[in-house]
């Protein structure tokens, strides 16, 4: 990841078609967690409906870009075994890495340093991250693809939820990363999800690049927590799942 990155600094913007795909076969309410609860679920799997609406840039795209802090509606979180967790701005990690260019980064939240670039000096490193490559995407790469990635929003108040169309296509770069392109056939699937607390309420797997999630609508309580989450099954290659059409609304009660 941290090649890519430099490269895209070096190469400047370019113009790429994003898949999307999402969360972790687990549930993310599973293990301990610095800003969330949860318990273990057992939803059966969900398929969109058809016709499906249209999935666009988000609402969860203009909260991303710029932000450097973690809530007070989203958090940005992963998982390596031991619950969710936050992830760090790219910015907090020159201290460690002053020749990395992190500072140049951008829009990137990633791994505490010390379990994911520096992890084991480098030899076994996670760069497992959110990035906004031309689209917001989750991009898991190293630790054989075992690290789970999530973004959770936190209703302020009581009332209803309205969630859009989520393309969730599953991608990979091509080898001088000018496209993204479609995963190896043999790749596991990304196990994708979206919950309410530790409610399921859609569960894919898939590498495909047009996987889309159904429009929902959601009674919450003040504190309740929605994911949208993604795992790459195990994948040891680097492998991109768009988070760029996650749309959610807030009505008050």
């Amino acid at each position: 990841m941290q090649k890519k990155l430099l490269g895209i600094i070096l190469a400047g913007a370019m113009a790429l078609s994003l898949s999307a795909c999402s969360s972790g076969s687990d549930d993310p309410g599973s293990g301990s967690t610095t800003t969330t609860g949860g318990g273990e679920t057992t939803a059966a799997t969900t398929e969109a409906t058809q016709p499906q609406e249209e999935a666009v840039p988000g609402t969860f795209r203009d909260a991303y870009v710029g932000d450097r802090e973690q809530g007070p509606d989203w958090f940005y979180l992963y998982d390596n075994g031991a619950g969710w967790k936050e992830l760090v701005t790219a910015e907090s990690l020159v201290e460690y890495n002053p020749d990395a260019g992190y500072d140049g980064y951008g829009d990137n939240w990633r791994l505490p340093y010390e379990e994911g670039d520096g992890k084991d000096d480098g030899n076994n490193a996670d760069y497992t991250s959110f990035t906004d490559w031309n689209g917001i995407q989750g991009d898991i790469s190293g630790n054989q693809g075992k690290t789970k990635l999530a973004v959770m929003y936190v209703a302020p108040e009581d009332g209803t939820v309205n969630i859009g169309p989520w393309k969730h296509a599953v991608t990979t770069p091509n080898e001088d990363y000018s496209e993204l392109v479609e995963v190896q056939k043999y790749s596991p699937n990304c196990v994708i999800q979206i919950l309410h607390n530790d409610e399921v309420l859609y569960n894919v797997e898939t590498t495909a690049m047009d996987g889309q999630s159904a429009s929902m609508t959601v009674e919450v309580k003040k504190g309740d927590k929605i994911y949208f989450t993604a795992s790459s099954g195990g994948n040891s290659f680097e492998t991109l799942i768009s988070f760029d059409t996650i749309d959610l609304e807030f009505t008050a009660a």
